[in-house]
């Protein structure tokens, strides 16, 4: 798709010009598939004065940036001044045109159309609400027994041993540290072996193990 981008500005120079005795334009140019940007260097040498010999260069830079309102293929992109165009007006003012000529294939654009998804039977949403239901109707007194019972079982557990008759009424839980030794433990409590192993395997004792202290009513 070929277009012409036109590009007009007034360059001022330092001095008053008389005549324009020699100009150029160079330009740098860099694409993308949507914009085409770069500089523009004029260069070229004036006079002054009417009858003066002497001339002067002078160079001017003026960049750019132009959308393209399209994507372009980059390998087909073309891009190049078309006409270059000038005019002296007042006394230290040049007016430039520059028409850009830009052609090139534009991609062809991305369809960006969902497919809707597959429709769900309403059978299928029947028999899973079914489903559902059915599993909620269902009682398991079986499981509710087992927890009730493992309920049970762990105050069972910490108090095997424990006889009414004993002598020892109140009792308290001691958690072995990593410095303790059994033989800490059964003096710190005024305990022995044989009173302890009855509420302890005091054979297996490991850190952060709960010992049962038992304590007779003189101990109180």
């Amino acid at each position: 798709m070929k277009k012409i981008v036109p590009f007009n500005n007034v360059l001022t120079f330092s001095t008053d010009v008389h005549e324009i005795t020699a100009i150029s334009l160079e330009p740098e140019i860099k694409t993308s598939k949507e914009s085409v940007s770069g500089t523009f260097n004029i260069t070229g040498e004036y006079k002054m004065t009417e009858g003066e010999l002497k001339k002067e260069p002078f160079a001017f830079e003026l960049p750019f940036d132009i959308a393209l309102g399209c994507n372009y293929k980059l390998d087909t992109l073309e891009v190049d001044i078309d006409d270059f165009r000038y005019e002296l007006i007042d006394s230290n003012k040049l007016k430039v045109n520059i028409d850009l000529y830009i052609d090139g294939e534009e991609e062809e654009p991305i369809d960006l159309v969902k497919e809707e998804p597959e429709p769900v039977e309403i059978t299928d949403r029947i028999d899973l609400l079914d489903d559902m239901l059915t599993d909620d109707k269902e009682e398991k007194p079986v499981e509710e027994k087992e927890i009730e019972n493992e309920n049970n079982n762990d105050n069972i557990n910490i108090f095997n041993g424990f006889n009414e008759e004993e002598k020892y009424v109140t009792y308290h839980v001691y958690p072995f540290k990593e410095n303790d030794t059994l033989e800490k433990v059964l003096e710190k409590y005024h305990l022995t072996k044989e009173e302890l192993a009855k509420y302890n395997p005091i054979d297996d004792i490991h850190v952060g193990d709960k010992l049962i202290i038992p304590t007779s009513d003189n101990e109180k």
